[in-house]
């Protein structure tokens, strides 16, 4: 429901793609939306051996989408995020199987920039998290896979509404699925999706463009520079994926079976302070996740929290798009347990360390007095080592990506409606 209402709402917020034609002004460089749209999967893959059913089902799954379009509708970076999913369904009378594709990151590439009451042709990349469930008397297995996928399409713009029609293609679909601790078969995943959305388009930097023109946001932003109101503290929440680039593993065979779980859902909780005219950002950010993986009754857990202290600069400002970089400093604290149905196998095992890591993103905020920006955050910490299966030291590098973070500027907020009394 709440996807549907804030479509609703977005519906009330008047736009013309004409108007991104006209001018490539830095106020007019990118643009939101949400959306709301369908996936279908065609009947296809293979199952494991010994069905009378060789493909997966069909099934039409419902999608939330929120993104932005930059570069003067060139380039779109979105997130879609299913709100259903098909039910479970029976291989043969001991065994069931469920597919899911529950979300993707997806960046589309316009050779010829989106235009009202036209029609364009789309490239691009994603990546998807599916999910796979296997069902059988002895037990069942949960597998998080993140499938990397191609795609391509047609859009098809009418003022502030865009029709998309998309074809998705995963090249990698073969798979090595436990059918119990000890056994494996090989199946094929689905492969081919079909796309269909509407989104509605929203601008909040478009008014600014008047302003800029008529010289009152220079004017503004003297007044505050004067009184040094520019600087400010920041904060910032957004969904989070991490992802682990290696996964510790208890040595015991029998654990081979567990996923390897190669994605992790949390939230980044920002807090920093702004120096402008330097275009420096210093901040902490906190992120928390629980890994479980689990498989006939054995189940492995890995807790995450980490606070970082960071620093990142501009390096250059591009009509608003404002990329940065700077090292992150996390206090790592991790945790692990293993259990056979209600049984902990041994204790928990805790590890606590320093890890140096970067972060790299982009801003964009079209005008040096504006008090939010959407802010992308990319982190990596390599060569992290940890001890959570009472083994040793494993690799347990991160990615942490989020697309779409809010930061709010509260106190040149504060300033800026201040200084607006004194013009």
């Amino acid at each position: 429901m709440r996807p549907i209402v804030i479509l609703f709402l977005t519906s009330f917020l008047p736009l013309s793609a004409q108007i991104y034609e006209n001018n490539h002004s830095q106020h007019r460089f990118a643009q939101t939306y949400v959306g709301l749209g369908l996936i279908h999967q065609i009947k296809q893959g293979r199952l494991p051996s010994g069905s009378d059913i060789s493909n997966f089902k069909s099934s039409y799954t419902p999608r939330f989408a929120i993104g932005g379009l930059h570069f003067w509708g060139h380039l779109d970076f979105n997130i879609g995020i299913s709100v259903a999913f098909p039910k479970q369904f029976d291989i043969d009378s001991n065994r069931s199987m469920n597919f899911i594709n529950s979300g993707d990151f997806t960046a589309r590439y316009y050779p010829w920039a989106i235009k009202d009451k036209g029609m364009r042709p789309f490239i691009g990349y994603g990546m998807s998290f599916l999910n796979l469930r296997y069902e059988q008397k002895q037990g069942s297995r949960n597998v998080g896979l993140v499938g990397h996928n191609f795609l391509g399409g047609l859009s098809y713009r009418w003022q502030s509404w865009q029709l998309n029609l998309e074809y998705n293609y995963l090249p990698s679909p073969e798979y090595e699925l436990y059918t119990d601790l000890n056994k494996t078969e090989k199946i094929r995943i689905p492969q081919h999706f079909f796309g269909l959305s509407v989104v509605k388009f929203f601008d909040t930097t478009l008014p600014e463009e008047r302003r800029s023109k008529s010289g009152y946001n220079l004017k503004l932003e003297k007044e505050m520079r004067k009184t040094g109101t520019l600087n400010s503290l920041s904060v910032g929440i957004a969904p989070s994926t991490s992802f682990h680039l290696f996964k510790p593993r208890n040595p015991s065979s029998e654990f081979d079976a567990l996923a390897k779980d190669p994605s992790t859902f949390n939230w980044d909780i920002g807090l920093g302070y702004l120096i402008s005219d330097a275009g420096l950002h210093l901040g902490l950010s906190y992120r928390n996740y629980s890994s479980s993986d689990e498989a006939f009754e054995l189940e492995s857990i890995i807790t995450r929290r980490s606070i970082a202290g960071e620093a990142f600069m501009y390096f250059f400002e591009y009509n608003g798009f404002k990329p940065f970089i700077g090292p992150s400093v996390s206090y790592e604290t991790w945790a692990g347990a293993s259990f056979r149905g209600e049984e902990r196998l041994a204790p928990v095992q805790r590890d606590y360390f320093w890890q140096l890591g970067l972060l790299i993103g982009w801003d964009i905020m079209p005008s040096s007095i504006d008090t939010w920006t959407l802010r992308t955050n990319i982190r990596y910490y390599p060569n992290l080592q940890v001890d959570v299966t009472g083994n040793g030291k494993q690799r347990a590098d991160q990615l942490e990506f989020n697309f779409i973070q809010f930061v709010f500027f509260p106190q040149r907020w504060y300033q800026k409606r201040k200084a607006q009394r004194h013009l």
